[in-house]
C-alpha cells in the first residue's frame, strides 16, 4: 500500500474534523486529554460523558434553543410594530 495515500486521508479527516468546523474537534480533544490524565480509561470516559457530552453539548443545546426563541419572539413583535 502507498504510504502516501494513507497521508492524504489523515489530511482528509483533519480537515474535516478540525479545520472546517472547529468545534466538532474540541469534544475529541478533551477525551484524549482526559485519556492521558486519568488513571483508568473507564473513569476517563466516564468523565468526559458527563462533562463534554451531557454538562457543555447539551447545555449549549439548551442556550441555543432558548436564545432563538427569544430572538423569534422579539422578530415578531418588531414586524407587527
Amino acid at each position: 500500500m502507498h504510504s502516501g495515500a494513507n497521508d492524504e486521508i489523515k489530511f482528509s479527516a483533519h480537515n474535516v474534523f478540525f479545520s472546517r468546523t472547529p468545534g466538532l474537534g474540541f469534544p475529541f480533544l478533551f477525551l484524549a486529554i482526559y485519556l492521558i490524565q486519568m488513571e483508568t480509561t473507564g473513569v476517563a470516559i466516564g468523565k468526559w460523558i458527563y462533562q463534554i457530552c451531557l454538562y457543555q453539548i447539551v447545555l449549549s443545546i439548551v442556550i441555543g434553543m432558548v436564545i432563538g426563541y427569544v430572538a423569534r419572539k422579539i422578530l415578531k413583535y418588531a414586524e407587527k410594530k
